[in-house]
């Protein structure tokens, strides 16, 4: 059955949705099949030992670096990541991300997709947007939407919910690592337009939470079983790094407290499991504790929100509903924070982690309804309505900016190529073909190029000393 693909490649996990052409209700868009149960797959891309790439599981070789995260956030760093000894940039692992959920996807649907939509941050400008659609190009994907995320969000929540001409959204997006708060608002019957977005500042997300109810519980299980030595609660409370045996332990503890957290969006309490070496125990949380444990960081982002929707002039009664994306939105203190400051309704998606995928597959069907009339589609977005990257030297205290709609762009950096190496089509693509990491003027050596500037350096020199003479 025809489908399209929205692919939103995050700091932690990579969401897909797919919404069919030809059956289902307008707004039914469901997760991608990627071997998870979920559509959602972690993002670390790995190199097997046969040179392939696969994402969502670490190397089998433990040793050396052959893997690579956070990618994602990287796109236009001009340091490229290593895996395996090769050097990447950001934006061909993103494309290479992609590309592995697109086959995946295609497997299992029994066809490629029709259109693909994929998500950024609401921060990018045409620079970092022009370097992942050229890296989308090198891997063989020619026809792809990029879209801001908050405007995917609105799409997937105008695909469930009524949302009219001129009502305007807040978007809470709290992920793995980061938070973004933006502003949106419908301008047409199918088009929707970023009039703001939180930037700068302190990184909040979810693994911070996580990081907090550790700490809480590693507290709990030091006081409740006291020991000696290096082993015991002791331990627990001051790890040795260079004890393998603890190391595991700890990870298991994070892993339990990630679960913990996840639990309690839903039920009062938690138990914890505490395996470490000498000691075996459980810690109980509560819901209560837990949001005390964590409501210095909610109400950070909350406070950015509300800052981002009065930068864009605007009041919290103005607002039509607040949409909450990104995991670690299901919180219940998240939603009970939102809507008391922005005195609005604070919407939660069935899946927040992949409601931001949801919307980028519901915009994709969106493009194809003029070429196909019979595909049901409520409202489309216009990725094309977004507000450049901000200036360079703005003071790192400054966390919000916003550009008028009224306002012209100022004119886009043009792409420049900055990626040493490409992959080839196909998520068991080996690394290859590889290129200078910084290309020069075409009609330049590097040797000419030194010797002018060598030049140029002496006749300054000259005219210095001539010029010291004369007076």
């Amino acid at each position: 059955m025809p489908y399209v693909l929205g692919i939103d490649v995050g700091t932690c996990r990579t969401a897909a949705a797919i919404a069919y052409l030809e059956a289902g209700e307008p707004g039914d868009v469901v997760p991608a099949r990627l071997g998870t149960g979920t559509g959602t797959v972690p993002s670390v891309l790995s190199l097997a030992p046969d040179g392939s790439l696969v994402l969502g599981r670490e190397p089998d070789v433990p040793s050396g670096r052959r893997a690579a995260r956070g990618f994602s956030r990287r796109v236009g760093d001009e340091v490229p990541l290593s895996i395996g000894g090769e050097l990447c940039s950001a934006q061909a692992l993103v494309a290479t991300t992609v590309m592995w959920v697109v086959e995946r996807v295609a497997a299992t649907e029994g066809a490629p997709a029709e259109h693909i939509a994929v998500t950024h941050p609401a921060s990018w400008g045409a620079h970092r947007k022009g370097l992942l659609q050229q890296a989308l190009r090198d891997i063989g994907l020619d026809d792809v939407r990029l879209l801001p995320e908050p405007v995917a969000a609105a799409v997937g929540h105008a695909a469930r919910q009524r949302v009219e001409v001129g009502d305007v959204l807040a978007v809470y997006n709290l992920g793995a690592e980061e938070f973004e708060a933006a502003v949106v608002r419908r301008t047409g019957p199918v088009a929707f337009e970023l009039l703001g977005w939180s930037s700068g500042g302190a990184p909040v997300g979810g693994c911070d939470l996580d990081d907090a109810l550790v700490e809480h519980v590693r507290a709990a299980a030091s006081r409740s079983q006291p020991g000696g030595g290096r082993s015991g609660a002791s331990a627990l409370a001051d790890p040795d790094p260079a004890d393998p045996q603890l190391r595991l332990g700890m990870a298991w503890l994070r892993e339990e407290c990630t679960r913990a957290k996840e639990q309690l969006s839903v039920a009062g309490e938690a138990t914890v499991q505490v395996r470490l070496p000498q000691l075996r125990t459980e810690v109980v949380v509560t819901r209560a504790e837990f949001e005390e444990l964590v409501l210095p960081w909610i109400a950070s982002t909350v406070d950015t929100l509300l800052r981002t929707v009065r930068s864009c002039g605007l009041r919290p009664g103005d607002l039509a509903a607040a949409l909450l994306v990104g995991g670690s939105s299901r919180i219940p203190l998240v939603a009970d924070l939102v809507a008391a400051e922005l005195d609005c309704p604070a919407v939660v998606a069935a899946s927040p982690e992949a409601a931001v995928a949801a919307g980028a597959a519901a915009a994709a069907r969106n493009l194809l309804q003029a070429a196909r009339p019979g595909i049901p589609q409520p409202v489309s977005a216009d990725p094309a309505r977004t507000m450049p990257e901000p200036p360079a030297g703005r003071p790192p205290g400054d966390q919000l900016v916003r550009r008028h709609p009224r306002l012209p762009a100022p004119p886009p950096r043009p792409p420049v190529e900055i990626t040493p190496i490409w992959v080839g089509s196909g998520a068991a693509g080996r690394l290859s073909n590889r290129r200078p990491s910084i290309q020069l003027l075409p009609e330049l050596k590097p040797s000419l190029l030194g010797a002018a500037v060598a030049l140029m350096i002496t006749v300054g020199v000259l005219l210095t000393v001539a010029g010291s003479a004369l007076a």
